[in-house]
């Protein structure tokens, strides 16, 4: 049960340096183009995220649902990498919603000005009991925000 990804709102610094050791590798927020499932795109990857994710006990039971919204970061070969739960729900949606993450395979790197750079990219992950139906208009959902 997903949701469309959505972008941090900030650049930030994370990881370690790509070309000298004082040099931290800028993430981005918002690139003129943005980094895309090579598999379909944005509906692509939300049917592969709910093809892949495996319901925890207590979503099964009806005694938990809700979302989980996951960050990470797509690098400038395509990597998925540095994920990290922004807001939770139980250890159990948690670490599941990592996993699946996790599992993505590489996207095409966002681009600035040409070059391939690393983008911040929020994926919320909804665990619920009923079905997920996809939307026939995706893009409609990738327009979601965020709040802290």
């Amino acid at each position: 049960m997903l949701l469309p990804f959505t972008i941090v709102a900030q650049t930030k610094q994370l990881g370690t340096s790509a070309k000298a050791s004082s040099q931290k590798p800028v993430i981005y927020a918002w690139v003129q183009h943005m980094p895309t499932y090579p598999n379909g795109g944005k509906r692509g990857a939300l049917l592969y995220l709910a093809k892949h994710v495996r319901l925890p006990e207590e979503v099964k039971a009806g005694r938990i649902d809700g979302l989980v919204f996951v960050e990470f970061v797509v690098n400038e070969i395509g990597k998925v990498q540095a994920p990290r739960i922004q807001k939770g729900l139980s250890p159990a949606t948690n670490a599941e919603a990592l996993r699946v993450i996790q599992s993505l395979p590489a996207w095409r790197p966002g681009r600035e000005s040409g070059v391939p750079v690393a983008v911040s990219v929020i994926l919320p992950v909804s665990f619920s009991r009923e079905p997920y139906k996809l939307p026939k208009d995706v893009d409609d959902l990738f327009s979601i925000e965020v709040a802290p």
